[in-house]
């Protein structure tokens, strides 16, 4: 009799213990709000030439937790947005940068260095972040022109 009463607590404490962690789950502890981003360098349309060091600054903030940063810069001289699909042109520079993040407010400094050999003309610096649950923000897009 005391193997089956034995049997029946742990049963029992199981069933709790699992009933708790969904409820967590599915209540408060559920992150769907996503990060924001901030670029406050480069501003828009500024001017670098081949060689040039790109200051960048960047800010995410997460009401839970941040995960990364990505940076992805590259040529936009055949006049494409982002909207929609992105045209591939892979003689062109074409750089991503991901940076670590954590807490839930994260200041991003970097220096960026463009290649001697990119091709002059507009360029598109896009900045996104991910949170820990797997959020995405809306991107930031820095419109700059690489001129010889």
């Amino acid at each position: 009799m005391k193997k089956v009463s034995l049997f029946m607590m742990a049963i029992s404490l199981a069933f709790v213990s699992c009933n708790k962690d969904d409820d967590d789950d599915n209540n408060q502890n559920t992150d769907t709000i996503k990060p924001v981003v901030t670029v406050m360098s480069p501003s828009g349309h500024s001017e670098f030439a081949p060689g040039d060091t790109i200051h960048f600054e960047g800010e995410a903030v997460d009401d839970k937790a941040l995960s990364e940063m990505k940076v992805d810069i590259h040529w936009a001289g055949d006049g494409h947005g982002h909207g929609g699909k992105r045209a591939s042109v892979a003689e062109k520079w074409d750089e991503e940068f991901i940076f670590e993040l954590s807490g839930r407010e994260y200041h991003v400094h970097e220096h960026l260095t463009i290649p001697a050999n990119a091709d002059t003309g507009m360029h598109h610096l896009i900045v996104t972040a991910l949170d820990k649950a797997g959020n995405q923000s809306e991107f930031v897009e820095v419109d700059f022109h690489v001129e010889k």
